[in-house]
């Protein structure tokens, strides 16, 4: 019990310390999360005009957006930390080095991982879709080759050499502004590296993730890829052979890894840990650096870059081969470029990590079980404002979600914020105790006993991953529509002042449009008619588009095809519209079938989706199935709204 002791110890001083701070640094964060989020959705607001005419710029304004976002949250983090007691956690020297460090400097370092982390959890996509919908409500024609997200998406070797010409430019050009500002002392050359770093990381992780997509697809493409799914095929026939259930077992093994569990460790278990890793970075660079790394690892034989360099450079003056000393200082000067950035920004990441892994399982079940619930707070808030204001058209929502989104950010992330500031806290805690007490003897418990401590241990914590995997699932489902049903008969309401209902049904074999009948639609089965009435008393409407659904051989619903194209409802303000849309089913599939309406467009909206209720029962159905003779479909009938 001694482990379920240290986990709930764990939890209460989470909350507590959380809380806490939380309620001293409010206003602080809020300030500061809210600037960011200005400039953010500013920048966004400014690109819309000018994505399809100046597409890098467009993506300088929406990174540098995106790195004031992030910076605020860095900014914020570090508020946090002060009443969390980091500083005090900190060795003295790590501490003075941590405070003094200019914030622009912490920006820069911190942005790399953070952009990185935000990447890897949909924050990345989830931007660049809304920039995609700012601009393609400006554009003159709907998805210009020449727009900002296409140019991030290369699909051709001349697109795919200007990213990576891009990639090293914005690169070199940071390092400029980076030494500049070490140079000279002036604020303006690092808040401007810091600019171009966020654009590099733009950059690099959208349009460089593509590129590794196309890579991937251009190696399936090869020969010797067909060699692996030849062996693959191979392997699993001697599987087959040795017993026919183990292929089975294979294949249901990778689709519960693939549609359970890494879905699970990822959401669950990763964000929490790697957004607490970006923290550390956040409060200096006090986590061992490259150098510190690479002097360890030479004592076990590891050698650095620098050093396996200078191997390769004695070996071959060795044999009497010299290099200049002006080559040799370019070669040196190019490897510090390069390996200095990894010092820099991946290995204190790698190192911040390292070291929250090592904390211990309580405080790692008991983080990621609190770091789930506090991160769900502002999606679920958002769902259910959503869901009091009901179903609506996507240009409403393009109205509403920024004020939404601003207001469960106010409420949801200062709590995440204050949370991953003392749980960065705690982290540092044992490590000082470790440092500055020497380990005791102790005598080593028993076996039977052991196996018991870490049989609690694996269930508590594998507890707290599936609890925080239900939360973070629950927070996720995001419902596209807004359902409504409606029952045999019943008159339902789109939106406010659009009622619709089902007037009649009717079923033939034939097809008569327009008095004539149609030689070609002639079916085996049965037509289905569906006469629907809509009208529009208090705003016009673009398109009611209606599917029909029926259940399947399984039981669930399918969708059924239509015949014809004209399945949309579109009346005017103050008319009434008649239509009679067809379909095309077995004429002993009808029983349960149920019509689905909702508005038509492009993009994915909280919009209102009606299920009317056809009422079709075994006797309907067979009066249904009885119309053998043509069936008319007549014109569409608009009269004036009453």
């Amino acid at each position: 019990m001694s482990f379920l002791r240290a986990w709930w110890s764990q939890l209460t001083s989470l909350i507590s310390r959380t809380l806490r701070v939380w309620w001293q640094v409010l206003p602080k964060i809020i300030i500061a999360w809210v600037i960011g989020w200005l400039i953010y959705r500013i920048a966004l607001t400014l690109t819309a005009p000018i994505q399809e005419t100046h597409p890098w710029l467009t993506v300088v304004i929406f990174s540098s957006g995106l790195v004031a976002q992030l910076a605020a949250i860095i900014v914020a983090i570090r508020i946090a930390g002060e009443p969390a007691g980091l500083w005090e956690a900190l060795p003295d020297a790590a501490a003075r080095i941590g405070r003094d460090e200019p914030l622009v400097k912490v920006v820069s370092l911190a942005l790399l991982p953070f952009v990185g982390v935000y990447s890897v959890f949909g924050g990345i996509d989830e931007a660049t879709y809304q920039l995609f919908i700012q601009g393609a409500l400006e554009s003159t024609t709907l998805l210009n080759p020449q727009s900002a997200t296409t140019v991030l998406d290369p699909t051709t070797a001349r697109q795919r050499w200007i990213i990576a010409a891009v990639l090293v430019g914005s690169y070199l050009m940071r390092r400029g502004l980076e030494t500049a500002a070490e140079r000279t002392g002036r604020w303006i050359f690092g808040l401007v590296g810091a600019l171009v770093e966020g654009f590099f990381s733009v950059v690099l992780i959208f349009g460089g993730s593509r590129m590794l997509g196309d890579l991937g697809v251009w190696l399936r493409d090869r020969v010797f890829f067909g060699w692996l799914l030849d062996a693959q095929d191979w392997i699993v026939g001697v599987l087959a052979r040795l017993h026919l259930s183990i292929p089975a077992f294979l294949s249901a093994l990778w689709h519960a890894w693939t549609q359970y569990l890494w879905p699970l460790i990822n959401d669950a278990m990763l964000a929490p840990l790697l957004w607490l890793a970006a923290t550390g970075l956040v409060f200096g660079t006090y986590l061992l650096s490259a150098a510190e790394l690479w002097e360890i690892g030479g004592e076990r034989g590891v050698h650095s870059p620098l050093a396996r360099r200078s191997q390769r450079l004695a070996r071959l003056e060795s044999r009497g081969l010299t290099a200049s000393q002006g080559s040799r200082a370019t070669i040196l000067e190019l490897v510090e470029i390069f390996v200095g950035d990894l010092e820099a920004r991946i290995i204190p990441f790698v190192q911040s990590l390292r070291h929250v892994l090592r904390v211990g399982l309580p405080f790692m079940g008991a983080f990621i079980l609190l770091y789930s619930i506090v991160s769900a707070i502002q999606p679920l808030l958002f769902l259910g404002v959503r869901g009091l204001m009901g179903g609506n058209v996507f240009g409403f929502w393009l109205r509403m979600q920024p004020p939404l989104g601003l207001l469960s950010g106010i409420i949801g992330e200062p709590l995440r914020i204050s949370l991953l500031a003392v749980a960065m806290t705690m982290t540092l805690t044992p490590s000082q105790q470790r440092h500055d007490q020497p380990a005791l003897a102790q005598p080593a418990p028993a076996g039977r006993r052991t196996a018991g401590r870490r049989l609690v241990a694996f269930v508590v914590t594998l507890a707290c991953i599936l609890a925080a995997g239900a939360v973070t699932g629950k927070s996720g489902d995001e419902a596209d529509t807004d359902l409504k049903e409606a029952a045999p008969g019943e008159t339902i309401e789109v939106l406010k002042g659009q009622p619709m209902r089902v007037t009649g049904l009717d079923s033939g074999t034939r097809l008569e449009i327009s008095g004539d009948e149609q030689e070609g639609l002639v079916t085996e089965a049965l037509f289905l008619g569906v006469d629907l009435e809509m009208s529009s008393f208090a705003r016009p409407i673009g398109g009611i588009g209606c599917q029909l659904y029926a259940p399947g051989d399984d039981g669930e619903l399918v969708l059924v095809d239509s015949p014809v194209q004209d399945s949309f409802v579109t009346p005017q303000l103050g008319f009434t519209e008649r239509i009679r849309i067809v379909f095309e089913r077995p004429a002993d599939g009808l029983t349960g079938s149920r019509l689905h309406c909702e508005p038509t467009g492009f993009y994915l909206a909280f919009e209102p989706e009606v299920v009317l209720d056809l009422g079709i029962d075994d006797g309907l159905q067979a009066e249904l199935a009885s119309k053998t003779g043509p069936m008319v479909v007549p014109d569409p009938v608009f009269e004036v709204a009453r």
